[in-house]
């Protein structure tokens, strides 16, 4: 505490708010700032700043569960700001056609992304844009979301139509190509997916690092929940054999990702 007060008096770190009682609070953005600072200063710089280094790869975690009612899109938004909030840069990609995640986000997906703007419009057949195109800034500091909304739902379908006129690239690659436009943005993606295994949700379990499995502690929700990790474990494994994708390595240093919670 005495350092972080001789700092402050030194004028190394940015003013920040103050109560009745002289206690400083703190936003996210204004620690980021503090984290920059002491790695630019303070001995081996470089552990207060998490994330990605040199030849690390984008990590990907997918929340699944075939169930409705898992708390997968609890699981999700609390990942994605729990890791922002220890300063790494995340995207949380919406890919249910419901919009939970991206309704926890402010937004009215119904009014707001009627016709355009999910993360639908980047994966779809016919034209689609880059994702950085749909990306939204959220009120979280170092959060981002690629929205969903029910024309997202369509992917399912055409997913079909396009397997069966072998349209290239093939549902397994799409999401890929898409976040490679932005993956330098980026340490890691939380991908909240859709309550059944379809083609939206497979399109996610081809290219994560690691997957989620929420589940409720009951009997049902258990079952639901080792059934879902036997199907993942199984397409993952055929996806990495088939799909001709860039691998994503692990982050070699960022052990945090898997105990850092």
């Amino acid at each position: 505490m005495s350092n972080l007060r001789t700092r402050h008096q030194e004028g190394d770190f940015p003013e920040v708010e103050t109560d009745s009682r002289g206690r400083r609070l703190y936003s996210a953005e204004e620690i980021d700032q503090i984290r920059g600072v002491m790695a630019r200063t303070g001995r081996n710089g470089e552990a207060y700043l998490p994330g990605r280094r040199d030849g690390d790869g984008l990590q990907i975690i997918s929340i699944v569960n075939f169930k409705g009612g898992s708390s997968k899109t609890t699981t999700a938004i609390h990942l994605a700001q729990r890791y922002a909030l220890r300063g790494y840069r995340v995207l949380a990609v919406d890919m249910d056609p419901q919009a939970s995640l991206t309704t926890m986000f402010g937004y009215r997906p119904e009014i707001e992304f009627a016709e355009s703007g999910t993360v639908y419009d980047a994966l779809k057949y016919e034209d689609p844009v880059p994702l950085s195109q749909v990306v939204r800034k959220t009120y979280f500091h170092n959060l981002d979301l690629a929205p969903a909304g029910l024309l997202l739902s369509e992917y399912e379908t055409e997913t079909a139509y396009a397997l069966q006129h072998k349209v290239d690239p093939p549902f397994t690659q799409r999401l890929a190509i898409a976040l490679d436009e932005i993956e330098a943005n980026y340490d890691l993606v939380i991908i909240d997916c859709p309550p059944q295994l379809g083609f939206t949700t497979m399109t996610a379990l081809s290219l994560l690092n690691s997957t989620t499995a929420s589940m409720r502690s009951t009997s049902e929700g258990l079952n639901g929940g080792s059934s879902s990790a036997e199907t993942m474990t199984t397409w993952s494994t055929f996806a990495a054999m088939t799909c001709s994708m860039r691998p994503r390595r692990a982050a070699g240093r960022d052990n945090e990702l898997a105990r850092g919670w």
